[in-house]
């Protein structure tokens, strides 16, 4: 048995891992490790390095990088498409206290490339708006100026209307 090697299944032969004193294998349950990487105290479970792991075929490195898109999405409404929104809407009735915000339905999806969706639908309430005895141009001129302030942002919008009777001002799009 001294002398006897253990056979690894690519058919190459290696020795027991052992005890050098009574050449038993090492039973203590302990993982072995590069010794190398022990001295310089830099152990790694799959090696010395950080491995950079891809797929020949796939979505890996689309799903990998959801984290940062899914940050950028959200930095866009949040950070430009909102406030240009509530910008108009301070500039249109004089003050943020004239509106309320009721909905927001923000629903992510994919393209058949694999490219991330945002569909956003926007609902404010302006009571101000709420009346039989506006006209007709008035309201559309509101209308495009909301659309106008908030184009800028790049983002297609494909609704941008107003209620009179309710009051709700729906902005819908996506990005």
């Amino acid at each position: 048995m001294d002398n006897e090697k253990l056979e690894n299944q690519d058919g190459s032969a290696e020795n027991p891992i052992s005890q050098p004193s009574t050449k038993l294998p090492i039973q203590d349950g302990q993982i072995p490790q590069d010794s190398n990487a022990v001295e310089t105290g830099s152990a790694d479970a799959l090696g010395l390095e950080n491995i950079e792991v891809s797929f020949k075929e796939g979505n890996y490195a689309q799903f990998q990088a959801l984290p940062m898109i899914i940050s950028q999405k959200v930095t866009a409404l949040t950070k430009t498409l909102i406030p240009l929104i509530e910008v108009a809407l301070i500039e249109l009735t004089g003050s943020s206290s004239q509106y309320n915000r009721n909905t927001a339905l923000i629903t992510p999806s994919f393209d058949q490339n694999g490219n991330m969706l945002v569909n956003f639908n926007l609902v404010y309430n302006v009571p101000g708006y709420i009346g039989v005895d506006f006209e007709y141009k008035d309201l559309q001129d509101d209308s495009s100026y909301i659309y106008n302030r908030i184009t800028p942002a790049g983002i297609k919008i494909t609704k941008c209307e107003i209620d009179t009777a309710s009051g709700d001002i729906t902005i819908n799009g996506e990005f």
